[in-house]
């Protein structure tokens, strides 16, 4: 089961939604999940677990590690979140978003991350949902760079095809 991301929703949405995933998987329902699905939806941007627990400790909310990584699972399972790797020691976090779908490119030397949307992956995407007649549910591009010296222009990604 994964949320249907084609209408905007709000915290109550995702709320109540995981209330329904926790009765339907026989889970608790604690107050330290509630909290960690709070601070992510309140947070804009990539996350990592160790973000998320100083984030809800500076709250004052008592939480585990452990719990953040078993609620991170959770969430990850039905498409709340996205998990992403970035050639880092640890995983980074986002909101699933399926109605702004982006990629990312990782400059390796300095560690930015920086997101982008072209139209190219989804009409690669399309191709192969008729091609196989499969319904792709998500994908995950992420290009890694390296700074050129001679580059000094702030970033910014067009996003226009051309």
């Amino acid at each position: 089961m994964a949320i249907d991301s084609k209408d905007k929703y709000t915290f109550d949405d995702y709320r109540k939604f995981f209330h329904q995933i926790l009765d339907e998987n026989k889970l608790k329902k604690t107050s330290e999940r509630f909290n960690i699905l709070r601070e992510i939806y309140e947070t804009d941007g990539h996350f990592n677990a160790d973000t998320l627990f100083k984030n809800l400790r500076r709250k004052k909310y008592t939480v585990s590690k452990t719990t953040i990584y078993n609620t991170l699972e959770l969430l990850e399972s039905f498409q709340l979140i996205v998990k992403h790797h970035f050639g880092y020691n640890f995983a980074q976090y986002e909101k699933y978003d399926n109605k702004q779908p982006h990629d990312h490119i990782v400059i390796e030397d300095t560690g930015e991350l920086f997101e982008f949307k072209l139209k190219f992956p989804q009409n690669i995407i399309k191709a192969m949902e008729e091609k196989y007649n499969i319904s792709i549910t998500h994908h995950s591009l992420t290009l890694y760079a390296k700074k050129n010296n001679s580059y000094h222009h702030s970033p910014s990604i067009d996003t226009s095809d051309e």
